[in-house]
């Protein structure tokens, strides 16, 4: 029972920042793309 706590806990801890990696990358893009936007205009 405690193996599986903790292989849960570091999947969790994976998840949460493959997650968060995520999200800074998709905000990278946005802010790229905008970014491109303002140069073009």
């Amino acid at each position: 029972m405690y193996n599986l706590l903790q292989q849960y806990h570091i999947f969790f801890k994976i998840s949460q920042n493959v997650s968060i990696n995520f999200i800074l990358k998709l905000f990278n893009l946005l802010y790229f793309c905008r970014y491109n936007k303002f140069i073009k205009e």
